[in-house]
């Protein structure tokens, strides 16, 4: 009797042995399943490239996958998309604030968690886009309201400064914000 492997084999394969530290057999089991458009395998190769687990670290690459995942409509790839356009300078290449803001913001609008909580931060320091404490209450809100603690520490922070007439309004937006885009999911 001849057992079929399935992707969601190969795919858990590379995951123990990324687990195992066997970071150059997780990446060679996920290059075949991402090169057939499985974008969990995109996005795990990514990571494998972003950190240099297995490879060597290459931001373009990384931006490839994520860029590969993104395209299938995954918020995850969008989210270590504005990750890497962020913190670009650590890849020799240039930043971009106004790229990251905009993948932050499509995963975000999908329910991703780390990406509202990203928006939020970036608001609030006025990093590719201009500073806004309402926006970055809105979007703290949206992402404590689903569980992220950091983002229950800094939205209640913001709100402290705020006049009572600024905390309503940003209040309504962040009611907004979650009947959107809350609870959908990472």
């Amino acid at each position: 009797m001849m057992m079929s492997v399935t992707r969601a084999d190969v795919f858990e394969d590379g995951m123990t042995a990324f687990e195992e530290g066997e970071y150059t057999k997780a990446v060679e089991l996920w290059s075949s399943l991402a090169e057939q458009g499985d974008v969990q395998s995109q996005i795990r190769l990514g990571i494998m490239y972003a950190r240099g687990n297995g490879v060597q670290r290459d931001g373009k690459e990384a931006q490839k996958w994520f860029q590969k995942a993104a395209d299938l409509g995954s918020a995850e790839g969008e989210y270590n998309l504005g990750v890497l356009c962020e913190n670009a300078r650590s890849y020799d290449m240039p930043a971009d604030f106004e790229a990251a803001m905009m993948w932050y913001r499509k995963a975000a609008e999908k329910g991703h968690i780390e990406a509202q909580y990203s928006l939020g931060v970036n608001y609030f320091r006025g990093v590719g886009v201009p500073q806004d404490n309402l926006m970055s209450y809105a979007w703290m809100n949206l992402a404590a309201s689903q569980g992220h603690t950091h983002a229950e520490n800094r939205r209640d922070l913001i709100a402290s400064i705020f006049t009572s007439e600024e905390l309503a309004r940003a209040n309504e937006l962040a009611a907004e914000l979650l009947a959107n885009y809350g609870h959908k999911g990472k």
